[in-house]
């Protein structure tokens, strides 16, 4: 595939890397976990986002615990675990 044949169809391209990134990458999960770090609540804080639900939110001291107690809830599940970051002032 040449780069003549991607810039002639350069739409077409964008269209199919956009359906490519909405059922691969932005999934449910993801979505949920962008709308968690807008919360102050979870800031600095672990989450586990399970069926596009924040589940369990805590401190890594916390997080072992949290699983265990998901793990015995839903033991076929795989959820996503992720920090939230602290927010920072940034000047501009």
């Amino acid at each position: 595939m040449s780069l003549s044949f991607f810039f002639k169809n350069f739409p077409a391209v964008l269209t199919l890397i956009n359906i490519l990134l909405k059922n691969i990458i932005m999934d449910g999960e993801v979505s949920a976990f962008i709308k968690a770090s807008k919360n102050p609540r979870y800031e600095g804080k672990w989450i586990v986002i399970l069926n596009n639900k924040v589940v369990f939110s805590g401190k890594a001291g916390e997080l072992k615990k949290g699983m265990n107690n998901i793990r015995k809830k839903h033991p076929h599940a795989v959820p996503l675990i992720a920090k939230v970051p602290k927010k920072i002032a940034q000047i501009v």
